[in-house]
């Protein structure tokens, strides 16, 4: 339409939904302007077949139309026809196809008057066509027109022709003239003819910035404004503006992509790759590891450092900690200057747990060192043990048999110690024999000595309970007849009881 100062820009969308930027005119009165799609007296307008005429400068998709009709009959949808035609630019008033020339685009069915996506693009080649939209069950509806629309267009509408289908491969089409049929197509201009980016490769010293150029070797076509968008940040160095400016000490190739984008942001090229090369020298850095605690037993938290690490240039490093062997532990701090770990349980004593420690400069110069750490043996965990025995009997006590050991190694008694004196107490393959006293005892003290069998040992402690024995009294009677049982002699008391009773 006329201009009014209204932009619509950063045009954007996605399968949830769409986004614009409006700029507003600051004068009164331009915030609006009429278009060919002004709906003013709107009628049935008899005709189901329109054709458009379209000159197209580049390579086109044709992603969809919008369609204003009506419907012949309200129990059943209008089904559309979207047909492409050669055209010379040389057709009157009057519109003949050529049934042999047509090209079926697209068909499907709607029920009103709206905008219709098609569910593939229809491709379109640089130069005129002919494209015809031909209704089943539906009219197309029309506008009076009387030249108002014509003269709020910048540019002249398409030429427009509209009549039956039963009519436009024998007696024609007629151009419109004081009425329109309101009609859209969405077209999608191939970005490649419109913009292309290539890929660029650069030079700079160590340390120093460069001016990115970027634009200078793409393709923009005449009338198309771009801007430079930087998809993929550089990884050794910073973009400000058209400055590029390496990292601190950084020698090498670096890396990073951009894509041009139209300011409206209808276009936007292919992503392409950009490379630079920063020059100057660099030495590697050196590896160094210190150990902070050298206890190794299970349990036991280890620090390992990277602090004597050096680097002639001196640059900033990067470290990376890592396990090679042994059993697995938690590495924490994997990626700072110190890294630890707890040994962890069921690491034997002897096994040898392996480390490897990478830095790096800002170049990716890197070095490596590995240290080999080696679990100590842990002394055993022992449990107090209780255990009951009848006077004058023996028992076997598995003291081991509730201790434990970090390491997994296998427990057995090796000597013991009767503390209280009362019994015996002896060690019998790898368990404590007692011999209890002939009287009852309580709290006989019995300290053992437990071994993993690799030198480590701990001590612990048996309590154990003497009690009387419910074993067969003996006794002589007055006749010298022989002997009884106690409860024999239970028994004939109690019936002499009842006899006297």
């Amino acid at each position: 339409g006329f201009e009014t100062g209204v932009r619509i820009s950063n045009i954007a969308s996605s399968t949830n939904g769409g986004s614009f930027s409006l700029e507003q005119a600051s004068e009164p009165n331009k915030s609006a302007w009429l278009n060919s799609l002004y709906q003013g007296y709107v009628f049935a307008s008899s005709t189901n077949t329109l054709a458009v005429s379209l000159d197209l400068n580049n390579a086109t998709e044709l992603d969809g139309i919008q369609l204003y009709a009506q419907r012949s009959s309200l129990q059943s949808d209008m089904t559309y026809r979207v047909w492409r035609f050669p055209f010379s630019g040389n057709a009157g008033y009057r519109l003949v196809l050529d049934q042999d020339s047509a090209e079926l685009l697209q068909q499907g069915s709607f029920q009103k008057s709206s905008r219709i996506l098609f569910p593939q693009p229809s491709q379109l080649s640089a130069g005129q066509h002919l494209l015809v939209v031909e209704l089943e069950g539906g009219e197309f509806e029309a506008n009076f027109d009387f030249g108002r629309v014509l003269k709020t267009e910048k540019s002249s509408l398409p030429v427009m022709w509209t009549g039956s289908d039963s009519d436009m491969y024998t007696f024609g089409l007629n151009q419109t003239g004081f009425s329109f049929v309101p009609f859209a197509a969405l077209l999608n201009v191939d970005a490649s003819h419109v913009v292309e980016a290539k890929a660029d490769s650069l030079q700079t010293d160590k340390n120093k910035s460069i001016e990115l150029n970027l634009m200078d070797n793409d393709f923009m076509a005449v009338g198309y404004q771009f801007n430079v968008d930087i998809v993929q940040q550089p990884e050794h160095g910073t973009i400000s503006g058209n400055q590029y400016q390496p990292d601190m000490n950084f020698v090498g190739l670096d890396r990073f992509q951009y894509r041009l984008l139209s300011i409206d942001g209808a276009y936007s090229s292919s992503i392409v790759n950009v490379q630079v090369e920063v020059l100057g020298s660099n030495e590697a850095p050196v590896a160094v590891i210190n150990v902070d605690n050298q206890d190794m037993t299970v349990g036991q938290r280890v620090t390992l450092s990277a602090l004597n690490s050096t680097d002639a240039d001196g640059d900033v490093l990067s470290y990376r900690w890592e396990q090679l062997a042994g059993t697995s532990v938690s590495l924490g701090n994997a990626t700072s200057v110190s890294a630890s770990f707890t040994v962890p349980q069921g690491a034997k004593a002897g096994e040898v747990l392996t480390f490897r420690l990478t830095v790096a400069d800002p170049s990716n110069e890197t070095s490596s060192a590995t240290i080999d750490l080696t679990v100590q043996n842990s002394a055993p965990i022992t449990l107090a043990d209780t255990a009951t025995v009848a006077v004058g009997e023996s028992i076997v006590i598995d003291a081991a048999g509730n201790d434990s050991d970090v390491n997994g190694d296998k427990l057995v008694v090796q000597s013991v110690q009767n503390l209280t004196g009362e019994g015996i107490a002896s060690v019998e393959n790898g368990k404590i024999r007692f011999q209890a006293p002939d009287s009852p005892a309580d709290g006989i003290k019995l300290q053992y000595t437990v071994s993993d069998g690799k030198g480590a040992t701990a001590t612990g402690q048996v309590t154990v309970t003497v009690v009387a024995s419910l074993k067969t009294t003996t006794f002589k009677n007055s006749e010298g007849g022989g002997s009884v049982s106690y409860w024999a002699l239970m028994l004939l008391a109690i019936l002499g009881w009842r006899r006297r009773v």
